[in-house]
């Protein structure tokens, strides 16, 4: 590999580290926010929504990181369409999941 590709994958791993650090730093804060909100309520279905989206918000804050990443990076408009393609299947998949637990845990919470 020449330098300036090896330069090239540094950036985008670089970009890739800041902007996915970032995401998982801000998520953490929101969530902490959002417990201590949920805390103070009366009823349960804000606790429910909080651990249903716990898990999927790790993959949602590193999906972030990834988009900013393959945005940034200097790979051919060929196979950075591909990529965001296959990103935006998983994410909406991801959401699809989310959903269906929460409706999950809501039919149990209503019976």
């Amino acid at each position: 590999m020449e330098y300036e590709s090896l330069r090239q994958v540094a950036l985008s791993l670089a970009v890739l580290a800041v902007a996915g650090g970032l995401a998982l730093f801000v998520r953490r804060l929101l969530m902490s926010v959002l417990r201590r909100w949920a805390a103070k309520t009366e009823t349960a279905i804000d606790d429910i929504l909080l651990s249903v989206i716990w898990g999927p918000s790790i993959f949602w804050a590193i999906a972030l990181g990834l988009y900013v990443a393959i945005g940034t990076s200097g790979l051919p408009p060929r196979i950075i369409q591909v990529s965001f393609t296959l990103l935006h299947a998983l994410v909406i998949l991801s959401f699809t999941f989310v959903a269906a637990n929460v409706a999950s845990h809501a039919l149990r919470f209503a019976a």
